[in-house]
């Protein structure tokens, strides 16, 4: 057993593989199920549309990213079942294997997957025929869409790392969280970051009433929440910076506790 300590990509490639060949026919199902719902809808939105332009893109995706988060959140499959999570941990693979091989399919795989079949679906839908003839006579305002464009209309660089990492926190949120429960994993997720975010609105409230010193009497949620903005670097403000650490630092925390509470199992 102790050479099961020690990362093996031999072993690890076995282990996806394993995935692959059990979970894969349910895998191409949900991608083909996804691509041709996901067409569907933009095609109709785009057909009963007189302007569509990258807002509206951003929104769909954004939608259709509930989907690729119910997939993220229902990792670990073999722990819906007792016999099935049992036959799974002791597969001859190390912690660190089984949980990095998770987060391969689920977020990188998945996440790439995803991407691409928003791409393709969006190319189809505005290249589908039959189309209605304002789109024809070119009365119908569609912007062309592509992944470099929305990042185009963010300015700063440290703006577009702190959104890629943010959504990359959401996603290792939900993959780690799905180790804390075993039925309804994404539903109690969702509550569980529910009550993370009131927690964090709790900790500023608390803040305020410590550092200003409100009475009881005027406590309410529009008066009692003091968020007191200052520079800190040109066009750093103290705000910001809060929100860039959180983006910044938040996905480790995420995934290292995601990875003990797998040992924990693992033990």
């Amino acid at each position: 057993m102790a050479k099961n300590k020690i990362f093996s990509p031999k072993r690890f490639c076995h282990l996806v593989y394993n995935d692959l060949l059990v979970y894969g026919k349910a895998y191409a199902l949900y991608t083909i199920s996804i691509a041709v719902f996901l067409y569907l809808i933009l095609w109709f939105a785009i057909c009963n549309s007189y302007s569509f332009k990258i807002a509206n893109y951003v929104e769909f995706m954004l939608l259709s990213g509930i989907v690729l988060g119910i997939i993220i959140g229902n990792a670990f499959p073999a722990f819906n079942n007792n016999i099935k999570a049992a036959n799974y941990l002791l597969l001859p693979a190390s912690a660190l294997e089984k949980f990095l091989s998770q987060f391969l399919i689920r977020i990188v795989l998945a996440t790439t997957l995803f991407l691409a079949i928003f791409r393709l679906d969006v190319y189809l839908a505005i290249n589908s025929f039959p189309l209605p003839d304002r789109v024809i006579q070119g009365k119908q305002v569609i912007e062309a869409f592509s992944y470099s464009e929305l990042f185009s209309r963010i300015n700063r660089t440290q703006d577009k790392i702190a959104l890629c990492l943010s959504l990359f926190s959401l996603m290792s949120f939900l993959f780690s969280m799905r180790l804390f429960f075993k039925k309804y994993a994404v539903i109690k997720t969702l509550f569980a970051g529910i009550l993370l975010i009131a927690g964090f609105i709790l900790v500023f409230l608390l803040c305020s009433f410590i550092f200003y010193k409100f009475s009881p009497e005027k406590i309410s949620w529009s008066e009692t929440l003091e968020l007191k903005g200052y520079t800190i670097y040109k066009d750093l403000y103290n705000i910001v910076l809060y929100f860039y650490c959180t983006a910044y630092i938040s996905w480790i925390f995420f995934l290292i506790t995601g990875y003990y509470k797998f040992k924990e199992k693992q033990i």
